[in-house]
């Protein structure tokens, strides 16, 4: 007998079983595999610990359109700052797993406390069935709410099997706390007898942003200041050249004395004062859209940027901000991501002898205590988000040279931003640059413990241009428009052309030594702010008091320009700097009244202060979300690398 005809009986019996059969377990294998479950993480950023305030992004996120995609943060915080040109962080910046009153990431509320170092995810889970209608038309007119799901979720603690079990109509999501990182098994069985299962695992990566007040988000406070809209303040009673007697714009609040208590009460709020640290800051922009983009995997950051810092005072030496405060950071850049890195554990203080020194050229890194956490206990850093480099030449006293009228003058008062330089002076500060992104990188590897393998998840942000306009065309015209809060200020064409011809310099030995250590560089945003400078104005909207540059003052009884009340620091606008004007509005940074008491000649400098360290010359919230865009498109390549 041949193998055909022995076998063809037995095939048409089998088939007749599995396609004729109208049994119960042909329509059980029929709705389940129509049905799954669908999951993500209730709060994929973890560093807002109310899940609402990532849903507003999210919410934002899902309803751009195929051309907002191209470029998803600025489109998220146009359409944001549309609803509330306040600025949407007002209300956010005092709900984070930051502490401002110890000045470090803390135990966040809910049950899973540990920010650092998680240890379980809460997600939601959907029971969900695709054409139901084709397998059992009776269940699909009773509706998916008459269905009734007992979820399981099965893991181990220890050694130990452990269950939870809820029980909900099956239209209701489920919430668990899975195990992190071993993940748990997940089962849900319907009344119509449909039983799915799955093992689910989170995936959380680590972000940390290093760096100076490009990083930080300067200029853009998570509260800015609010204006009053009748009241107005003379800085120099007897007018001077440099001091005009002038009536200024002023905050809001029942104050009587300028800079008393009352004053201080109504400043901008950032989420590190001393560092003027916000939530506008490209690298935490870049991390939320991180965790937007995949809601299955969380995303755990840790910003320490701070304004003013440089690769010596700021990432290896405690550096206290340009702003006074209670909290000022306790540690240098580096030592507290070390002991980010540890959580709960100790980091310990090591004496670095010679190592970041460059073989004795860097004097001021010698014999360097830092704080290291040892491998063991250190958790791995899957993103470090850089900028640096631009203090560490000077680069805010080549912007002085561009704006201020008279150098002499300045000095007379004190000096601003440090010593001016030229644009050939501020050269020969690059020569010592390329010792100190040694020194940090020497850093990287033997105390944040990058591994010397994985370079490339260390991405160095590039600095945008900031006079450019015209798509590059154009430098910024000579004049004061956008700085007349100060009679001191006027742009040079000249200089600032200068200014920008350093700037191409700095940024291209950046990009060498990006390339030489093999780091990410990210620059592409680069050429997107080169129509954006800090002159720039929509020809068609100049009546908008967001594009206007003046800054108004108080004559013959009313304000000239547009009412101070009515300024809008986060609407959109062409230009994507601060200018000295929109720093005295948005920041209006001021010295202390005990300080005004004790030195009473410093009461002019109050407004070279509110429109110079309140943010003057720094991305705009559109600004950094354009870095953010590009940041971001940076890490997803780094992390697709790694399977991330």
């Amino acid at each position: 007998m041949s193998f055909l005809s022995r076998t063809f009986p037995v095939a048409i019996v089998c088939f007749c079983c599995v396609f004729l059969n109208g049994g119960t377990l042909t329509k059980a294998q029929a709705l389940e595999q129509r049905a799954q479950i669908k999951w993500e993480l209730l709060n994929p950023f973890r560093l807002f610990h109310r899940p609402e305030h990532t849903g507003i992004h999210r919410a934002v996120y899902d309803q751009l359109t195929p051309e907002e995609l191209e470029t998803p943060i600025l489109s998220i915080e146009r359409r944001l700052a549309a609803e509330n040109p306040m600025g949407w962080a007002k209300t956010v910046y005092d709900k984070t797993c930051w502490s401002s009153k110890k000045a470090s990431y803390q135990k966040c509320a809910g049950k899973n406390k540990n920010y650092l170092h998680p240890k379980s995810h809460r997600i939601w889970l959907e029971f969900q069935r695709e054409g139901q209608a084709e397998v059992d038309e009776t269940a699909e007119s009773k509706g998916r709410a008459e269905l009734s799901c007992r979820w399981s979720m099965t893991y181990f603690k220890g050694k130990r099997k452990r269950i939870k079990t809820v029980k909900a109509p099956c239209d209701q999501r489920a919430e668990f706390d899975v195990p992190y990182p071993t993940g748990a098994t997940i089962d849900v069985k319907a009344s119509d007898g449909t039983f799915l299962k799955e093992k689910i695992k989170v995936k959380d990566i680590f972000i940390v942003g290093i760096g100076d007040s490009f990083a930080s988000g300067e200029g853009n406070p998570d509260v800015p200041v609010r204006f009053s809209r009748s009241r107005s303040v003379i800085y120099q009673e007897k007018s001077k050249k440099q001091f005009p007697k002038k009536a200024y714009p002023t905050r809001v609040g029942k104050w009587r004395e300028l800079a008393d208590r009352n004053f201080m009460k109504y400043k901008a709020r950032w989420q590190g004062q001393s560092c003027h640290r916000s939530l506008y800051s490209h690298q935490m922009r870049a991390s939320l859209q991180l965790a937007l983009k995949n809601p299955k995997r969380a995303v755990t950051f840790a910003g320490f940027a701070c304004a003013g810092a440089q690769i010596t005072h700021g990432l290896f030496l405690r550096f206290k901000g340009n702003e006074w405060s209670e909290t000022p950071p306790k540690l240098s850049q580096i030592s507290a991501v070390a002991e980010a890195q540890c959580g709960w554990r100790r980091a310990e203080n090591k004496q670095y002898a010679r190592a970041f020194g460059v073989d004795g050229k860097l004097e001021i890194l010698h014999d360097l205590p830092v704080k290291r956490c040892a491998r063991k206990n250190a958790r791995r850093i899957d993103l470090l988000m850089v900028s640096i480099g631009g203090n560490d030449v000077n680069f805010s006293s080549l912007v002085a040279n561009v704006v201020v009228r008279d150098t002499i003058q300045l000095k007379t008062v004190g000096g601003w931003m440090g010593a001016i330089l030229n644009h050939n002076q501020a050269k020969g500060r690059i020569k010592e640059l390329k010792l100190r992104y040694k020194a940090l990188r020497r850093a990287l590897h033997n105390v944040l413990l990058i591994s010397w393998g994985q370079p490339d998840r260390v991405l160095l942000t590039a600095y945008p241009n900031m006079t450019f306009r015209d798509k590059g065309k154009r430098v910024c015209d000579d004049g004061a428009l956008g700085m007349d809060v100060s009679p001191l200020f006027s742009l040079s064409n000249k200089r600032a052309s200068e200014a920008e011809s350093f700037a191409e310099s700095l940024n291209r030995e950046m990009r060498r030594e990006a390339k030489r250590y093999k780091w990410t560089f990210v620059e592409e945003h680069r050429e997107a702010f080169t129509s954006h400078g800090i002159c720039a104005q929509a020809e068609d909207r100049k009546d908008q008091i967001a594009e206007k540059l003046e800054l108004p003052f108080w004559e013959n009884g009313q304000w000239t320009h547009y009412n101070p009340a009515d300024y809008v620091p986060y609407a959109s606008r062409e230009r994507w700097f601060r200018t000295p004007n929109d720093a005295y509005l948005t920041g209006h940074l001021h010295l202390s009244g005990a300080i005004m008491r004790k030195f009473k000649k410093l009461r002019p400098l109050q407004v070279l202060v509110a429109g110079t360290y309140s943010g003057a010359f720094h991305p705009t919230a559109e600004g950094q979300a354009v870095i953010a865009d590009a940041l971001t498109k940076a890490a997803s390549v780094v992390l697709k690398k790694y399977g991330q």
